[in-house]
């Protein structure tokens, strides 16, 4: 059969054109591919990404928390170091193991029926006030002091007698 063509010959389109279609397509598949291959990076880029983002933050609230309990570990360090400064300053200004030791002999020297109602302690003297149902307890009291030859002097300040009560008895006991 006889090959007949109804379009007319100005209407083809020439070889040129359907040349520079076909490349312009394949050009367009090109760029088409290169979209897809550059958002499947974008998104595994984002991906990890956002998956480093995420352990970084988990990382900063870990650190955050050992922050705030160094941060009181600190403050109870700097509490101590405030209190143990204190205690050596208080330590050089008033020396008192003496008069600790004479706090210790009183204590083991007064006996069950005598009660230390006060204690006053200063670097050179121990104030005590003693509370007793009996004069033979003061007596007893004063000579185990003197008989311990440890003090220079034992004063008696005050001197109360109470009947309904008892005797209240203020001694100053210097070394």
């Amino acid at each position: 059969m006889a090959d007949i063509n109804l379009i007319p010959q100005t209407s083809k389109v020439s070889q040129e054109v359907t040349k520079k279609t076909n490349t312009l397509g394949s050009v367009l598949k090109l760029f088409i591919v290169l979209l897809f291959v550059s958002l499947f990076t974008s998104a595994t880029v984002w991906g990890i990404i956002y998956y480093r983002l995420n352990q970084v933050k988990k990382e900063h609230e870990k650190l955050k928390t050992e922050v705030a309990t160094l941060k009181k570990s600190e403050s109870r360090f700097v509490l101590l170091r405030d209190r143990l400064e204190k205690i050596s300053k208080i330590q050089s200004e008033y020396n008192i193991s003496g008069e600790l030791e004479t706090v210790k002999d009183l204590s083991l020297n007064i006996t069950s029926p005598s009660l230390i109602k006060s204690l006053k302690i200063d670097p050179n003297m121990v104030e005590v006030e003693v509370e007793t149902d009996s004069s033979l307890n003061i007596t007893k009291i004063f000579s185990q002091l003197i008989g311990s030859g440890k003090y220079n002097r034992v004063s008696m300040l005050s001197f109360d007698y109470n009947p309904a009560t008892s005797y209240l008895v203020t001694l100053q006991i210097i070394k």
